[in-house]
């Protein structure tokens, strides 16, 4: 009988520790803001980890978990690079738009 109430609290005080100690607690990764950039370029190259777009200013590596359909080297298209501001959300992203 002892041994049942024992493991009976033990159980009890494993459950109780495991709760969270504030119901208050920031949510990790929001809410977060970001600057957002619409970039005009032209396809440098393909490679493996991505694209390489050439713009009139600089050139930017769009990661291949961003691209749906692969362009064609030399094809033109639009970049729009979010960048965070404020938050711990994903620090880049990347949208990757055809122009005709």
């Amino acid at each position: 009988m002892t041994y049942q109430i024992l493991t009976s609290l033990c159980a009890l005080m494993i459950v109780v520790a495991c709760q969270p100690s504030s119901v208050d607690a920031p949510v990790v990764g929001g809410p977060c803001t970001y600057e957002t950039a619409t970039l005009q370029g032209t396809v440098a190259s393909v490679g493996d980890e991505g694209l390489l777009v050439s713009t009139a200013d600089r050139e930017i590596t769009v990661p291949q978990d961003y691209i749906e359909e692969i362009p064609e080297v030399g094809e033109g298209v639009t970049v729009v690079v979010k960048q965070i501001t404020k938050g711990t959300c994903t620090p880049m992203i990347y949208s990757l738009q055809r122009r005709p």
